[in-house]
């Protein structure tokens, strides 16, 4: 189990990635802790990638930025995002296990690759704040069935949603630019 204490102000960046010379271990954690009154406003590029062992997390509502590769092939499966997250870096869950997750509506970034190749389900993001899906963001999510878009939403990315499962989605009016391959 981790713990993190009320004086924590970031995850940094590769704390629990293995050393690359030591591609064959992987950590496994059963359960991550932060103290209600945590500060911390960012988790770390790679902070957690690789680990398994937890399949959910709860961030402190302090959090502004995951990181890039932050939750890259991990087992976890759910998380609930504060209203603080602003934003999601590239590929930070890609490759994971994540099937569910909620975000706010002062959401405004989700980088490239960032939910590619998961298990999300589906995606509420018509709330928040975004004006770009960025390239491959949603690719070769192949249980996703539904995602609901915002209307600030102006650009599609390339690849955005390529070989996902969506049946149907709708988007918003404000969508100027569909970029290649698209769906």
């Amino acid at each position: 189990n981790v713990y993190f204490g009320p004086n924590v102000e970031r995850i940094p960046a590769r704390l629990f990635y293995p050393n690359v010379t030591e591609q064959t271990f992987k950590p496994i954690i059963n359960n991550v802790y932060f103290d209600k009154n945590a500060k911390v406003k960012e988790i770390g590029d790679h902070a957690f990638h690789n680990v398994d062992g937890f399949d959910s997390i709860i961030l402190p509502d302090s959090v502004e930025r995951i990181g890039e590769f932050a939750f890259y092939y991990t087992s976890i499966e759910e998380m609930v995002l504060p209203s603080s997250l602003k934003t999601i870096a590239n590929d930070a869950f890609a490759f994971s296990k994540i099937k569910h997750i909620k975000i706010n509506d002062k959401f405004s970034t989700i980088g490239d690759r960032a939910f590619s190749y998961t298990f999300l389900e589906g995606l509420d993001l018509s709330s928040t704040k975004m004006t770009v899906i960025e390239d491959e963001c949603f690719a070769y999510t192949t249980n996703m069935k539904q995602i609901s878009l915002p209307s600030t939403l102006v650009e599609i990315g390339q690849r955005a949603f390529k070989s996902s499962s969506l049946k149907e989605i709708v988007i918003p009016d404000n969508v100027t630019l569909i970029k290649e391959d698209a769906f």
